[in-house]
């Protein structure tokens, strides 16, 4: 009696007894009913047939103390459904008893069954002894295969525990076949990682249990050999060997009725020895001879890397590809596995989540496959509802977080739908690309027909070639649509086609073919792709690629697939793919120059594409799109859009930065190059503006944040002269200026320290400021330190202090103040500092309102002012030269300055005389008293 039919009739005899599940009582009452078993042999060798009878009554009388279940009566249909899961919970519970004590056969579980309490005491009641039993039972018991119990597991014995095993009937049935047959009988499984290739193998066991196999398979028993076992301990030469010959040895004995499985097979090419001693040498005769049968298991790297080219070894194996399930029979899977994980992990699984598994893990998880991806991502999403205690449901926004831990990106970019990325993409598109209006469109509603499901089936989601001069967009675009639908510019692909311009370069892009060097590498576009399906293909310059190139890729632009050297057809419906040409830029840049209009130039473009490419390849692309020259109104966006990228990288820093529109005019008038299109802009910003202020950051002229925060940024201001005659907006320090500032930081806080609560309670001003403030008609620190306008710096502070301090501070209405650096003009209000501090110029600002127009003082570097148009002497103290350039840095070029005044700054200055007069500095001499 084998160990299925041990179950089959301890089930029945439990049934009839109304006992809920099978116990060790059943499986001894069973046994012993066998007259043909070992049981009932060494019962009788031991005490003849009285103690057989002896023993049964006393299995009956136990059994008879156990309670009764009997079920209430039902409907039919709710029986059944009751028998159903009755049926199934007691198979598991047999299941377990059957291993519970390693029982891998009948003789292994009446010995187990001997150490059983229930046993134990029914046989007290006879007698016959527990111990001498068994020691009989050891001395009949069957050949037990020792090596291959020791060195392996019984798939078939352990078939009961297995997870189930779905969407694999085809390998299965191939898996059978190679078995059946009476040459080169020994499949070898080639597929990726955990895509289920050991899982094929305990299908066919599970098979091999039920009996669902063709008579030649029935009661044969699989092995899954462990070469670790195999080679733990082996401190001597020859160990190993002999271990594997042991095994063999128990194999050919068997008759056929044993199968090696060998996981990672590859393993034993090298394994134990050098030379002929290694494992798989030792396998070869078996195999030749056909006494026995093995079967191997490996991924596609290693078999072509290590099998292949053992050709002695190969040709006795017979290949079988276990291909990667779809996402609809990943869900299958999961579906038909769902219930183990609800019951191991105590929770409830809603359907949706198992679809959200499977969809979520294909498009982002792109380094693992099908079904292992999808299974970890449901075993992960579970456990994290156990642990938060959050419930007992797992749904899609549990199987996102999972899938953001595993695979870095943000939950709310996981958990934003296709049709999320679909709304708006062309609006979203224009943000990033300017002045190529037509060019979007066509790309933007070529994407919406084929992610909608009614475009053409079995194509890539987009194919484009994009024409036009240099940094005009083409590049951008890609990058752009990468990042609005694939969640970040990592989903772009790019490939410079001035690699591939010879015929043979062709093996580069697909991989080389059996036989040539590079074969095991793979194709540089096959692998990218197989890794991350969803992605923007660019490839760049496609012009000058070679025609067997665009030969090759044929396949892809109409069937969304592409077969690699190795033989395996790669996916490309779920990829963009986008090549750019310059062809007929010179065309272009005629029409720019209004020497043809653009319709002729475009014309002309299609020509000279026509003349290049190939019909068969231009009729499959979606559209060839156009890229016009940037106009000065695009180019100027473009410089707009440069200055705010800087901006935010600034703000990371702390630091503020602010421009007119003069600004752009000079950048633009710096840069003009039309024919190279917006790349000229972003050289120059480099070059001239992001250079300069990095060092200004490295000389501290520009403070910034400890680490880079943003809590309270530093407010500084940079703009361009109003005539443009200086070549750079910045304003440089002498290195006396620079000491001069450094003595000036000790007695007067720089602008770039702000006056935040903290500092101001520290240095018991926080009051005084505050009415200070409250003067001004303004209000910083009321509400928790949550400023209604920025906060002002300490040096702004210090002096309103001072001025309101000293009433005896001349004030001119409408005036003008005039002062100059290095021979040049400059005028400031009260408007404009403080728009350089960071405040806003509105009505909540309530400066005091002087009448009459007064002599202004002339204490600085004895300036001398005379009406409107006053001006300051050539200031040579290093001091107050640097205070004048602290304000004419802040209003560098402004041209709306005189316009705009409305206030004078002569309180301003006066209170700059008292902070250096405190500083201990004649600042008419600028001697030391």
């Amino acid at each position: 009696m084998d160990l299925e039919k041990l179950l089959s009739e301890s089930q029945k005899l439990a049934q009839e007894e109304c006992h809920s599940e099978v116990s060790p009582l059943h499986l001894a009452a069973t046994l012993i009913s066998d007259k043909n078993g070992i049981f009932f042999q060494a019962i009788t060798k031991l005490g003849g047939e009285g103690a057989v009878s002896s023993i049964e009554r006393a299995l009956k009388r136990a059994l008879k103390q156990q309670i009764q279940s009997q079920p209430p009566t039902l409907s039919s249909d709710v029986a059944q459904k009751k028998g159903k899961k009755k049926k199934k919970r007691i198979l598991e519970n047999s299941a377990v008893l059957l291993l519970r004590n390693g029982a891998k056969s009948v003789d292994d579980l009446i010995l187990g069954l001997l150490e059983d309490r229930c046993i134990m005491e029914a046989l007290k009641e006879t007698a016959v002894q527990p111990k001498m039993l068994m020691r009989v039972v050891k001395q009949l018991r069957e050949p037990n295969f020792l090596a291959l119990h020791t060195y392996g597991t019984d798939f078939v014995a352990t078939s009961l525990l297995i997870d189930p095993v779905i969407g694999r009937e085809t390998e299965i049935d191939n898996v059978i076949r190679v078995l059946l047959k009476k040459n080169k009988n020994n499949p070898v499984l080639v597929g990726e990682p955990g895509v289920g290739k050991t899982a094929v193998i305990e299908g066919l066991a599970q098979r091999i249990r039920l009996g669902n196999v063709p008579t030649p398979l029935q009661g044969i028993r699989i092995f899954a050999i462990s070469l670790v076992a195999l080679a733990a301990g082996t401190g001597n030469r020859g160990d190993y060997e002999e271990r594997l010959l042991g095994v063999i040895k128990e194999v050919e004995e068997a008759n056929g009725n044993v199968v090696m499985f060998f996981d990672e097979i590859h393993m034993l090419l090298g394994a134990g020895g050098d030379g002929s001693n290694d494992a798989a040498n030792m396998l070869k005769p078996m195999l030749a001879r056909g006494s026995s049968r093995c079967i191997g298991a490996t991924t596609i790297e290693e078999y072509q890397t290590y099998i292949q080219r053992d050709a002695a070894f190969e040709r006795r194996f017979q290949r079988v590809n276990v291909r990667e399930p779809t996402i609809s029979q990943t869900i299958e899977i999961l579906r038909g596995l769902r219930d183990m994980y609800e019951k191991y992990h105590k929770v409830k699984i809603e359907d949706m989540a198992l679809v959200f598994a499977a969809q979520l893990s294909s498009r982002y998880i792109t380094d693992r496959y099908f079904p292992d991806k999808a299974i970890d991502v449901l075993d992960n999403a579970c456990v994290n509802v156990r642990v938060t205690l959050e419930g007992s449901s797992v749904g899609p926004a549990n199987i996102s977080e999972a899938v953001s831990q595993m695979s870095g990106i943000p939950v709310s970019k996981i958990g934003r739908t296709e049709k999320e990325n679909l709304i708006g993409l062309a609006e979203k598109l224009h943000e990033r690309v300017v002045g190529q209006d037509e060019a979007v469109n066509v790309v933007a509603d070529s994407i919406l027909r084929s992610r909608t499901g009614i475009g053409s089936p079995g194509k890539p989601i987009g194919s484009f070639l994009f024409l036009g001069p240099t940094g005009v967009g083409k590049t951008e675009l890609a990058k752009a649509v990468a990042e609005i639908l694939f969640q970040g510019e990592k989903g772009l692909i790019r490939i410079d086609m001035t690699e591939y311009m010879e015929e043979h370069t062709v093996s580069r892009l697909i991989g080389a073919p059996p036989g040539y060097v590079g074969y095991e590498k793979g194709g540089q576009l096959t692998d990218a792709v197989r890794k991350r399906p969803y992605c923007v293909i660019l490839l760049d310059e496609a012009e000058k690629a070679h025609t067997a190139v665009f030969n090759t890729l044929l396949q892809v632009f109409d069937d969304g697939r592409l077969t690699d050297g190795q033989g395996q057809t790669v996916d490309f419906k779920n990829a963009v793919i986008i090549m750019t040409s310059n062809l007929g830029a010179e065309k272009l840049a005629l029409a720019l120059n209004s020497e043809i209009s653009m319709s002729v130039a475009r014309g002309r473009v299609m020509e000279d594409v026509k003349r290049f490419f190939k019909p068969e390849l231009l009729n499959r692309l979606d559209g060839v799109v156009i890229f016009e020259p940037l106009s000065h109104k695009v180019r100027r966006k473009v410089a707009e859009r440069q200055m705010k990228s800087l901006k935010d990288r600034l703000m990371q820093k702390g630091i503020t930065l602010a421009w007119t529109d003069s600004t752009v005019d000079f950048i633009l008038k710096k840069c003009h190059d039309p024919g190279n299109g917006a790349r000229p802009i972003q050289r120059y910003i480099e070059n001239m503006i992001v250079t300069h202020l990095s060092r200004m950051i490295v000389e501290d002229e520009i403070g910034t944040m400890a680490g880079g925060t943003k809590s309270q940024p530093k407010r500084q201001k940079k703009t361009t002269t109003a005539n443009e005659t200086q070549t750079t907006p910045v304003v440089h320090w002498t290195t006396e200026e620079k000491m001069a500032r450094r003595k000036m930081s000790q007695v007067m806080p720089l602008p770039t320290r702000f006056a935040n609560r903290a500092i101001l309670e520290r240095m018991g001003v926080l009051d005084t400021f505050d009415e200070l403030l409250k003067k001004m008609g303004l209000s910083f620190f009321g509400t928790m330190d949550v400023p209604t306008f920025p906060l002002p710096t300490l040096d702004f502070l210090f002096t309103m202090q001072y001025t309101f301090a000293n009433p005896k501070v001349p004030i001119a209405k409408e005036g003008i103040i005039h002062f100059k650096i290095k021979n040049m003009g400059y005028s400031i209000s009260i408007p404009d500092l403080c728009e350089a501090y960071g405040f806003a110029n509105n009505n909540s600002m309530c400066f005091p309102q002087f009448k009459g127009i007064h002599k202004l003082w002339n204490v600085i570097a004895n300036g001398n002012f005379v009406g409107s148009s006053a001006k300051i002497k050539r200031v040579r103290h290093p001091v107050i030269r640097y205070v004048l350039k602290l304000i004419a840095h802040a209003f560098f070029g402004r041209s709306d300055t005189a316009a705009t005044t409305v206030t004078e700054l002569c309180f301003l200055f006066q209170g700059l005389k008292d902070v250096l007069l405190d500083f201990g500095e004649d600042a008419d001499s600028g001697k030391e008293k």
